[in-house]
């Protein structure tokens, strides 16, 4: 039995009615943290002010999640972030009440989780800088300076108690040679930001599948991870919900139990 296991419920706000109890259950309930993004409702200041209020109110955590590509340039002379960028951070920090615990969560792949992210949005780089970026391989000396740079920058914003820094990892459609890459670069990132900050536990997410290749990533990448983080969207992707039933007992056997297997040493977060 794994020892000393927290969990997190890291779940979106989405649209629709949410029911809720009034008052949260007393934390010496339980030993793990519960919250959720502060994703809105609706892409509306009074939804935001919503899904902060949710957390403030009834969460122990708060995921401040980042998946809009890297301030490659900014990170790696550490200039000043863009401004977009050092807004959404001061948006972030404002609205989260004092003493929540904080969960940084970052993406080191684009939203297809099998390529090099874009630069960051809106920053107000040259199309010949990103062009810069964009032809450097996954694991350039440059570019893993760069993401352990901006990594850095995020926490020493934020503060966290986690960080996952290579959210979904493991797709199944990964290009095996780019893959190759992808594990070199997050090597060195993950020794490199244990060195930096040793009591910090970092950790890269896999995404739940019954895919051999998805699993067999994952497994390639357990000794760059403190944590067995896993993510899961089984609504879409477990064959046995073809047929419109998702009645979980119909899921294949071992379906989530061998992802939280990879290793009985490391504790297990669940998003």
């Amino acid at each position: 039995m794994r020892q000393n296991i927290l969990f997190f419920l890291l779940v979106f706000l989405l649209a629709g009615n949410i029911t809720c109890r009034k008052k949260d259950p007393p934390a010496e309930t339980r030993s793990f943290y519960m919250g959720t993004t502060p994703w809105p409702a609706d892409f509306t200041v009074a939804e935001v002010d919503t899904a902060y209020r949710f957390i403030n109110d009834h969460c122990d955590i708060v995921s401040h999640h980042f998946d809009e590509g890297i301030p490659y340039e900014e990170a790696f002379y550490n200039r000043p972030m863009p401004a977009s960028l050092i807004q959404d951070m001061t948006t972030r920090k404002t609205k989260t009440a004092v003493g929540k615990k904080i969960f940084l969560s970052v993406s080191a792949l684009a939203l297809n989780r099998t390529s090099r992210p874009e630069y960051y949005a809106n920053a107000p780089a040259s199309d010949s800088i990103k062009n810069y970026w964009r032809q450097l391989p996954f694991d350039d000396p440059k570019v893993v300076t760069a993401y352990v740079n901006y990594i850095s920058w995020l926490i020493d914003q934020l503060q966290p108690v986690y960080v996952n820094y290579g959210v979904e990892s493991n797709v199944s459609n990964w290009n095996a040679s780019q893959f190759v890459l992808y594990k070199n670069f997050i090597a060195q990132v993950y020794q490199q930001l244990k060195i930096k900050y040793p009591s910090l536990p970092f950790f890269i997410s896999f995404i739940v599948d019954e895919s051999n290749e998805g699993f067999n990533n994952a497994g390639q990448l357990v000794a760059y991870t403190d944590l067995i983080g896993l993510s899961a969207y089984p609504y879409i992707t477990v064959s046995s919900s073809a047929s419109g039933n998702t009645d979980p007992k119909n899921f294949p056997s071992n379906y989530f139990e061998k992802f939280a297997n990879l290793s009985n040493s490391k504790p297990l977060p669940f998003a």
